[in-house]
């Protein structure tokens, strides 16, 4: 899922003038994510991500989104975290 996750990340980067500044996202499936987008361009806001990824007692991913850009609902962000995981689950 993470290196799906990657690329898609990745492409969005390019596609919108964006570079990924960091990446910190832990070997396993759970932990705490970070991931920031910084735009090339001066009149576009950077993309800061951060959430907490943690596993139920019946084995489902979980994620508490600690923040992220205010212009960007919570449903969306984990709309598209769904929609990455689902593509990788087939």
């Amino acid at each position: 899922m993470k290196s799906a996750m990657r690329s898609r990340v990745s492409k969005f980067a390019q596609d919108n003038n964006y570079a990924i500044t960091v990446w910190q996202v832990p070997d396993k499936d759970i932990g705490r994510w970070h991931i920031r987008l910084e735009s090339a361009k001066l009149n576009k806001p950077n993309l800061d991500f951060i959430a907490n990824v943690k596993r139920t007692s019946n084995n489902l991913l979980t994620i508490d989104l600690v923040h992220m850009p205010a212009f960007i609902s919570a449903a969306s962000a984990v709309r598209e975290v769904n929609t990455v995981y689902n593509h990788c689950s087939e």
